[in-house]
């Protein structure tokens, strides 16, 4: 019997989920740069036990549309870029579209986001790639 074994996608995306989060500060990073690219300017940063047992980026950025949350998590979707050519303009941290889904691969994800015309926010909660209730 062969050696070589064709992986599941739950294996693939966790694989594809290390090269871009390799540790706690990397989702620290990610999340940053979300936020400063939301336009924040107020960002709380709560880390317990290094980042393995919570963390939480607070911010005041625009927050996301009802519609885009749920797409915000899955691999390559990006506000900044819709095709190749755009990446010769990116002015944002970042624009590949891995980190969101990356996290929520390998994390518990609890999003709550509000956007300042709203009235009411929304939570939305993954882990493992899977929308959780």
């Amino acid at each position: 019997m062969g050696k070589i074994n064709v992986l599941d996608q739950n294996t693939i995306n966790r694989i594809a989920a290390g090269e871009v989060i390799d540790r706690p500060s990397s989702i620290v990073k990610e999340l940053l740069e979300n936020a400063i690219d939301a336009k924040a300017t107020n960002i709380s940063v709560e880390i317990k036990n290094g980042g393995l047992d919570m963390i939480r980026i607070s911010d005041n950025g625009i927050g996301f549309d009802k519609d885009d949350i749920k797409v915000a998590f899955l691999r390559h979707t990006t506000s900044k870029i819709k095709t190749a050519e755009d990446l010769v303009s990116v002015g944002s941290l970042g624009f590949r579209g891995e980190a969101l889904s990356s996290i929520a691969a390998v994390c518990q994800v609890e999003l709550l986001t509000k956007q300042a015309d709203e009235i009411y926010g929304y939570r939305y909660a993954i882990e493992g790639g899977e929308e959780k209730k």
